[in-house]
């Protein structure tokens, strides 16, 4: 279609030279100052050319009538034209050069669509002091996803994420990247430069719908740094909905659907903030991974929430932090009101923190797993609950909720600050050992700070319901940095720690055991009788009516009634406080333990046919100094 821009001539009529009308005469249209033909139309939209007419010597012409005129209205297009009249026998009668009249209208409207428009329109802000701005920098305050070719779908949107970085990055030094609509938006993003903050719409509830989500399986959707570039500080991501699955039914359960990680935070990971984000799946939900020569240090997640419903792997994780080595360290990692949900099914565990100085640090924060899935605590992680506390719900009592891959005990080496459970649960040990962990209304606080006391400086401290039993031990430190030792006794037992690290713990440790009905004895699981320690009691509880055999003793494998002697009450609820051992002398008979070992129960007479009883150790543990 032509664009016209100059008015029709209707019903011209052409004369002659002598003024007489000029019947079939030719009238050709030329392109100004040239012979080349150029169509004129009959209409004003410049859809129709005139019926042109071949003169035999290469032109083309318009035939008038008898009377002389033009068969129809005469339309011109842009740019000039010549028009000749030539007689029937091609003879020039004369020849008018008409220029065309600019339609500005249009020619601003085309000046307004084109890319550049922008850049012609003005724009002020309201106000006083306002200052006038083309709408063109107005509008590149803020970058989309959209405007550097990406587009929800299956498509990748990697190249446009790098490009609206590289372009905030080049231009401001950093901004941010919006995605204008929840959508599916696949990408496998990682942040290279500081201060590049990601803003999206949302998506769809805690699920795996209208979500960032990776288009590669291989990496996790969204990355910030690479354990080896430059530090990366302040990038950050607001109102995002990340997943790590390929968003098929599959991605839901199938580790193979989903990729390593959803979210990752890698080495050089340096004051990061998460707000209002909502992360599922990939086989790791949320990954704080330190490199061997760059920190993830002083992040944050706000107001967020993990959810993993992988239910066919072990290596499913809510969350996984791992420190391999200095100087990659993992500290003041903050996560406040983090809400986490193991669904249930899952074979991992709601969180694993791996290496010493890699730490959980939450607050007011709610999680609820599976039991055995909880946290899993490896090379001396630890966990440092704040604010109103980190609350842990496996949905039943007296379950495990915490393992750690060692035989430590005190809970004050591994859990610092407030965490809280419905009921009593346990903490498990690799010996399968395990400790209580006291219920709600009786949740408690390890190594918690008071400030400004009158003992001029902060107290560090152990709450009263302390599962080991050492007592409230209050650390006192002046103003100059010199601490000192204070104890106090709870009425339970009673702790000693020096400067040295030094210490003495009155702890306990229970299991319950079921009697082998194959044989006359039967060990614990776990090491109940600790090594480096002397043994105050054993206490026991038939929990289940022993049958067949005649009785049982408790002890050892080196005395069968070390603890007590056979006892040949056998239903549920009797109970033994086993102190034999006292009046006994000699390693491994009196009350001195130099190795860890289980209890063995040692019945006689015929197999028993069932039988279960709780065994519980009391004890007190000695640390040598560190220094």
């Amino acid at each position: 279609m032509a664009t016209v821009s100059q008015g029709g001539f209707f019903t011209l009529t052409e004369h002659t030279s002598l003024g007489a009308l000029a019947p079939n005469y030719r009238v050709y249209t030329y392109i100004a100052g040239t012979t080349t033909h150029k169509n004129a139309y009959i209409d004003q939209t410049g859809n129709t050319a005139h019926t042109y007419t071949s003169d035999g010597g290469g032109g083309q012409y318009i035939a008038t009538n008898a009377r002389g005129e033009l068969p129809a209205p005469l339309y011109l297009t842009t740019g000039a034209y010549d028009i000749t009249v030539k007689t029937d026998t091609g003879s020039t009668v004369r020849t008018r050069r008409i220029e065309p009249i600019v339609d500005y209208d249009l020619a601003l409207r085309a000046d307004l669509a084109a890319s550049s428009g922008s850049s012609i329109v003005g724009f002020l802000q309201a106000g006083t002091g306002a200052v006038a701005r083309l709408m063109q920098d107005k509008a590149r305050e803020r970058v989309s996803i959209v405007d550097y070719g990406g587009a929800a779908g299956a498509g990748d949107n990697t190249a446009a994420m790098d490009a609206a970085e590289l372009y905030l990055h080049n231009t401001f030094g950093g901004g941010t990247i919006e995605i204008p609509y929840a959508g599916e938006w696949r990408m496998n993003f990682v942040h290279k430069y500081r201060n590049i903050t990601i803003e999206g719409q949302g998506g769809n509830a805690e699920f795996d719908l209208q979500c960032i989500r990776p288009y590669s399986l291989a990496s996790a959707a969204l990355t910030v740094g690479d354990g080896t570039s430059a530090d990366l500080y302040y990038c950050g991501w607001k109102h995002l909905h990340v997943s790590g699955s390929d968003g098929t039914a599959n991605g839901v359960t199938n580790a193979a659907n989903n990729a390593p990680h959803c979210v990752r935070l890698r080495g050089g990971a340096i004051k990061f903030k998460a707000i209002d984000c909502q992360f599922y799946n990939g086989l790791k939900t949320i990954s704080e991974e330190p490199s061997a020569t760059q920190p993830v240090t002083e992040n944050t997640f706000l107001n967020c929430g993990w959810r993993n419903d992988i239910t066919n792997s072990a290596s499913a994780r809510g969350m996984y932090i791992v420190r391999l080595a200095d100087p990659g360290y993992h500290t003041d990692n903050k996560h406040i009101n983090l809400k986490g949900n193991l669904a249930p099914g899952n074979l991992g565990y709601a969180a694993e923190i791996d290496g010493n100085g890699a730490s959980l640090e939450i607050s007011d924060s709610y999680w609820d797993f599976p039991a055995a899935h909880g946290i899993t605590l490896k090379n001396s992680g630890t966990i440092r609950g704040g604010g109103a506390g980190f609350y842990l719900d496996p949905g039943a009592s007296d379950v495990e909720i915490i393992k750690k891959d060692d035989t430590a005990k005190d809970p004050t080496r591994w859990l610092v600050g407030r965490i809280l459970t419905g009921s009593t649960q346990r903490v498990v040990f690799s010996d399968a050992s395990y400790i209580n962990l006291l219920g709600e209304g009786g949740s408690y606080v390890y190594r918690g700070i008071m400030r400004d006391m009158r003992l001029l400086g902060p107290l560090y401290w152990t709450w009263t319901g302390d599962p080991m039993g050492t007592g409230s031990s209050i650390q006192r430190q002046d103003s100059d940095g010199v601490s000192g030792p204070l104890m106090l006794n709870n009425g339970v037992g009673d702790g000693t720690r020096t400067e040295n690290a030094a210490s003495i713990i009155r702890g306990q440790v229970s299991e319950e055991i079921t009697l082998s009905t194959v044989g006359l004895t039967t060990d614990s699981a776990g090491y109940l009788l600790p090594a480096n320690s002397m043994i105050d009691a054993v206490v026991c509880r038939i929990t289940q009516t022993i049958t067949t055999t005649t009785n049982w003793a408790v002890g050892t494998n080196v005395v069968a009634a070390r603890f007590s002697a056979a006892n040949a009450t056998k239903t549920a609820g009797t109970t033994s406080v086993g102190t034999d051992h006292q009046d006994q002398v000699g390693l491994g008979i009196g009350p001195r333990q130099d190795i860890n070992a289980p209890i063995r129960i040692t019945c006689t007479g015929a197999n028993p046919g069932a039988g279960k009883i709780r065994v519980t150790t009391f004890y007190r543990q000695f640390v040598a100094p560190t220094s």
